[in-house]
């Protein structure tokens, strides 16, 4: 085999990405009509009023490159949200809280049958991943093959306990997930959490009968198993699971980052004002109880801290980058028109079917595209304008988003997350493609079915 062979496609770097867009926006300032939908009186876009103009106005590649500063200022507020944020679960995630319980409950659990032993770990790891996920969760696939070694199940069943559960939970959860949509679109955070949360149990028990079922098939005959009988040599009756003694302080750490989450929402549902100022400092106060009281030094804290901040740093980058292509897009005058033409054969729908429409399009992206971050850079620009001039509300716009960028995660090859998963349990590609698939699309319909109804309701998240 050539070199040349050996070579796959690989994405360019997020950054090259963003620039790119910006240069393409700037050159389709000079090849898209400037045009303007008019507003009421009460500043509401009127969809049947729209009007091109009579000059072009184009923004040239010198002055975007002038506008990166403005960009980067009005995102001054997601920013530290964000950052604020990261840096709160990477002090949790320091004081190994989170290992030290999943390692504790699989002890546990260990004589349990699998009728119990799977459902009870399945969901610890999507609670887990729900308020708490990142993709560190990827340290569960090694519980995960231990779990098929230990009750003789396939590689495939221990994806599916774990990995496959912190999927779900990862791109259903009401916490961190929701907060950079819902905050570019002017969206009040941590709101909805209480729908979210159920939806979230919902789609668990759906993922839950998936997983139970292929258990099942493999328990009773492991020739089922959809890798052949090779890993049946791999079997030691005598794995173990890893014995440890739960910490007290790892107990009060993970019920204080739940409470967390619900002081916010509490704040929200019942204050509502400040709800971001209140937001920074609560998690900056937070951060320092639950450091201290997971065990870490006054410098371990601290570094945490800054390593979580630093982490995020790029992130907020790209979506100040975002906010300078949205200038260019509303400073071109092109915005509108790219909006008209996008809603126009959107108008003569139902809306719901419009709402699954944009749910749709998200979700084949997904696969190419999986981070969340650079998804939300490029499509929330033109995702707020589309859902106004719909008259699909933001709360509903934003879960249309994390519908799509929630259950093709499992089948993206561009996805290190998934990838290094299947590395770790020994299991192809092909393989796991094979098994997934299937909960995959039924999840994808269950969130076409979901965000309809949520639109029928006209859902704000109240």
């Amino acid at each position: 085999m050539t070199e040349k062979n050996k070579k796959k496609f690989k994405l360019p770097h997020l950054f090259f990405i963003m620039i790119g867009l910006i240069v393409i926006m700037s050159c389709l300032t000079y090849i898209i009509p400037a045009g303007k939908f008019y507003k009421d009186a009460d500043g509401n876009i009127d969809t049947s009023n729209f009007q091109y103009l009579e000059t072009q106005q184009p923004v040239s590649l010198i002055k975007s490159m002038f506008m990166f500063m403005k960009g980067l200022v009005n995102s001054g507020l997601v920013v530290w949200v964000v950052m604020i944020s990261g840096a709160n679960m990477a002090v949790i995630l320091e004081t190994k809280s989170i290992d030290n319980f999943l390692n504790w409950a699989t002890y546990k659990l260990e004589k349990q049958s699998i009728k119990v032993l799977i459902p009870v770990l399945y969901f610890l790891i999507l609670y887990i991943a729900g308020f708490a996920g990142t993709d560190a969760l990827i340290a569960v696939v090694p519980i995960g093959v231990i779990f098929a070694k230990k009750l003789k199940l396939d590689p495939i069943s221990g994806l599916a306990a774990t990995f496959f559960p912190s999927m779900i939970g990862f791109g259903m959860g009401p916490t961190l997930k929701v907060l950079i949509p819902q905050t570019m679109l002017g969206v009040e955070s941590f709101s909805g959490f209480g729908l979210r949360f159920i939806m979230m149990n919902l789609f668990g028990i759906i993922g839950l009968m998936f997983t139970m079922s292929y258990v099942r098939k493999i328990e009773k005959d492991p020739n089922n198993s959809i890798l052949g009988t090779d890993w049946l040599q791999e079997i030691n009756s005598d794995e173990q699971f890893a014995k440890i003694e739960l910490p007290v302080r790892s107990v009060i750490v993970l019920i204080l980052t739940i409470l967390q989450y619900i002081a916010l929402v509490v704040y929200s549902l019942t204050v509502g004002t400040n709800i971001y100022e209140f937001l920074i400092g609560f998690f900056i106060v937070t951060s320092i109880i639950i450091g201290f009281i997971g065990g870490l030094s006054a410098d371990q804290l601290g570094n945490s801290f800054a390593k979580g901040l630093g982490a995020m740093a790029f992130i907020t980058f790209v979506i100040g980058l975002a906010s300078t292509m949205q200038m260019i897009m509303v400073e071109g005058k092109i915005l509108d028109t790219i909006v008209y033409f996008i809603t126009k054969p959107l108008m003569n729908l139902n809306r719901g079917m419009s709402v699954i429409g944009i749910t749709s399009v998200i979700t084949i992206l997904n696969p190419i595209v999986p981070s969340a971050t650079a998804k939300a850079a490029v499509l929330m620009p033109i995702l707020e304008p589309i859902a106004k001039t719909l008259g699909i509300t933001s709360q509903v716009a934003v879960q249309a988003f994390l519908f799509g960028d929630a259950f093709t995660n499992m089948i993206s090859p561009a996805l290190g997350w998934t990838m290094g998963a299947l590395t770790i349990a020994k299991v192809s590609y092909d393989k796991w493609f094979k098994w997934v698939i299937k909960p995959v699309i039924a999840l994808i319909l269950l969130s076409f079915v979901s965000v309809f109804l949520l639109d029928l309701i006209s859902w704000t998240g109240m």
